[in-house]
This record gives C-alpha cells, structure tokens and sequence, in this order.
C-alpha cells in the first residue's frame, strides 16, 4: 500500500475518480458529506483559520477559544474525517513561543478527546523545530494521537539540507527515540518539491512532470522503510491561485498510480 497519498486545497470533478493507492487522503475545509467523495479513504481534515498566532499566544485559554471556533465544523464532520489537524506551521524559535505552543496543543489535544475526536499535531514548517524544541515537546508527543510535520525538497525530492527538507522526519524521530520520547504513527501532511515557495510549475527552472514523477517514486520507496509513517500528502491538488505553481492535476494521479499502485 502506497504511503503517498493526495491533499486537496479545493476539490475538482475528477478528485473522486482516481483509484488512488494509498489509504488516506487530507482536505482542506472539508465539510459535511465528505465521505461521500472518497468512501475507500481515511479523511485528515484542517481547517483554514486567519492569525491562528493570536490563539497560540495565550496558550490554554487560547485553545478554548480556537475549539469553540471550529467546534461547529469538528461537529458537522464527526464520523466522516478521522483525523484531525491543529494550527498550522506555528512558530516555535524562542521559548515563549514553545512553551505557550506546548499549553495551546496541551489543552486543544484535551478539549478534542473529550469531544471523542482523533487528533494530529504540531504541523511543524520545514526548517523547524530545532532540536531543543522536540524535547520541550514531550508532552504534546505523548498527548497526541498523530504527529504531523510538513517536509519538503528544496529542488528536488532527494536533496538533503541539513536534515531539514525531505526525509527530515527521520532526524526528529531519532532525537525523539535518544531522549525516550514515546513513537507516535507520523503523517507528514505536505510533501513534495517547494522551490522556497515556487513549487515544481514555477518557471524559469521548472521540474519537468516526468522527472517530479521519477523523484515521488524514489522518495514513495524511502517512506516504505519507516514503519512509523502513515501517510505523506503530495501538496497540492485542487489548489488555489496562490498554490497554482503547486498543482498535482488529474493526469499526474493518473500517472502516480500507474506508478505506485
């Protein structure tokens, strides 16, 4: 069973018609009736908020407010998405940041529980965290249901920078296992090429379609050698104007099966 698996920012006529090979798929605002879209597939589901910062800051009474404001989404989805996202790549650099980030999530990953509701986190950006961070972490970790961590190429799927672009996962989770840190199952909920932004399309220097496909199948292959992994979410399908250089359209799926099933 593929382990990459397609992410919708909108959803396109043909988004239900690809047999995809993997059993996952993440959406973006997705709303009741969703599984009727994709009934042979496990939903992750994140919700677009404005300055999600300005929660995170107050730490848990933060998070009471940010539940209370998706609460009615949460509700309207309940036994369709079965996972679902928190804040999306929040800043974690200095220790304010980290330990307000650390009540936040605490008190969310509660609220969500209570509700009987299954949860990923911490959505980390490429570049982040620092080591010390997974530490500071601990009790998210061992909170959480899922762990989630975006990770990217920067000009390709098997360039390494430092640890921190594609395949970065397998530092923070050794750093996790040095300090005992508990294993969670990972989704890695946005993968692929980012060209500091300008994804795989952008031109000058675009990634030709069939060398972005040669390159999704190496890293498919190196995701098939770390158990605790989930699921990796190709960033993008259905994407919006500002994601359009992202695209992964119906032809590319068709490939990717082709590919991978």
């Amino acid at each position: 069973m593929s382990k990459l698996c397609p992410h919708f920012q909108t959803l396109p006529k043909w988004a239900s018609k690809i047999d995809y090979p993997g059993d996952w798929v993440k959406v973006v605002d997705p709303g009741r009736g969703i599984i009727q879209r994709f009934p042979l597939l496990n939903i992750v589901g994140r919700w677009y908020v404005a300055d999600e910062g300005q929660y995170i800051r107050r730490g848990a009474a933060g998070a009471e407010d940010y539940f209370r404001l998706l609460w009615p989404k949460y509700d309207e989805t309940r036994g369709e998405v079965a996972v679902i996202e928190s804040v999306n790549e929040p800043a974690c650099q200095e220790p304010e940041q980290v330990a307000a980030l650390t009540e936040f999530l605490l008190r969310w990953i509660e609220l969500m529980h209570q509700a009987g509701l299954v949860v990923a986190v911490p959505a980390f950006s490429v570049g982040n965290p620092e080591l010390w961070v997974i530490g500071a972490l601990e009790r998210v970790w061992i909170a959480t249901d899922y762990a989630d961590l975006h990770e990217y190429g920067t000009r390709a799927m098997w360039e390494e920078w430092r640890g921190y672009t594609s395949l970065r996962h397998r530092m923070i989770y050794g750093h996790m296992a040095t300090l005992g840190i508990p294993e969670r199952p990972l989704f890695i909920t946005e993968t692929g090429i980012d060209r500091g932004g300008d994804g795989y399309r952008h031109k000058p220097n675009n990634t030709p379609w069939p060398e972005y496909l040669d390159q999704l199948c190496w890293y498919e292959r190196r995701l098939q050698e770390d158990p605790y992994v989930e699921a990796a979410f190709l960033f993008t399908s259905g994407a919006t104007q500002t994601w359009r250089s992202f695209d992964v359209g119906e032809g590319e799926w068709r490939d990717l099966v082709k590919r991978l099933g």
